[in-house]
């Protein structure tokens, strides 16, 4: 029968060193890398993951990170599981690890794959997020970034949320508005005859002189004329009457 009191004697930290044959001494050459879970058998887990990158790594593991068992790691990962890198718990480990190992790099893995939980990881000076998700292999490639000196974000967060937002999308194309109809589309006589010379493509003063009057009243025309059929300029004015005339909807003239 197993013998509980035998837990008082099990380590605190677990130390794990693993190397690729004819990669040199791994004391020499291989990174050192914390990894901070509270709880044993996935801390176990992901030191036997990063313990398997090409060339090696000495890894230890601690349930907390106010446990010192070295000096200066060369990465710090940090399981957050499912709580919010901004609440407490998580909080207490960042401000743990920067007072005992100042700028060690740290990568957070976390159950939450999530955009906000993964801005508060980089408000907190993280340099990596990698959501449980993600495969072994991607897991091990992002700490391999992260200690080239890079960053890593998952692409699943930057596609999903970061990517509409810094992506310019061409807006759709404006449609002109669509010509008046019923009692506003209904003409007066000399307003329908300045309508035929506008739509001729003639100008204000040629108007004013094929219909005798001054300029000025040409313009007051045109101007009731385009507030008539909605429309914003002479163009508009063209092409709503001609679309008008091919459905057979045809300007209806009243008594000037």
């Amino acid at each position: 029968m197993f013998d509980m009191t035998q837990l008082q004697s099990w380590p605190r930290a677990i130390s794990i060193s693993a190397q690729q044959p004819n990669r040199g001494s791994c004391e020499t050459e291989c990174p050192t890398i914390l990894v901070v879970d509270s709880i044993a058998i996935t801390r176990e887990c992901l030191l036997h993951m990063v313990a398997s990158r090409p060339g090696g790594a000495r890894v230890e593991g601690v349930p907390d990170a106010s446990i010192a068992v070295m000096e200066q790691p060369d990465l710090v990962l940090v399981y957050a599981r499912a709580t919010p890198v901004d609440k407490e718990p998580v909080i207490r480990q960042f401000d743990l690890i920067r007072s005992r190992y100042g700028p060690a790099p740290i990568v957070v893995i976390a159950d939450l794959d999530d955009h906000e939980c993964m801005l508060a990881a980089f408000r907190h000076a993280a340099r990596g997020y990698v959501p449980t998700t993600l495969p072994r292999l991607v897991v091990v490639a992002a700490i391999e970034l992260v200690l080239a000196g890079g960053t890593f974000v998952p692409e699943q967060i930057i596609s999903r949320h970061l990517v509409p937002s810094v992506v310019p999308v061409d807006p759709p194309p404006s449609e002109p508005a669509s010509p008046a109809t019923g009692p506003d589309m209904l003409l007066t006589t000399r307003e329908t005859d300045v309508l035929q010379l506008l739509r001729e493509g003639k100008p204000n003063k040629v108007i004013a002189y094929a219909l005798q009057i001054s300029e000025s009243t040409v313009k007051v025309h045109v101007r009731n004329i385009m507030k008539k059929l909605r429309a914003t300029n002479r163009t508009q004015v063209a092409l709503f009457t001609h679309v008008s005339c091919a459905g057979s909807a045809a300007v209806t003239a009243v008594g000037t």
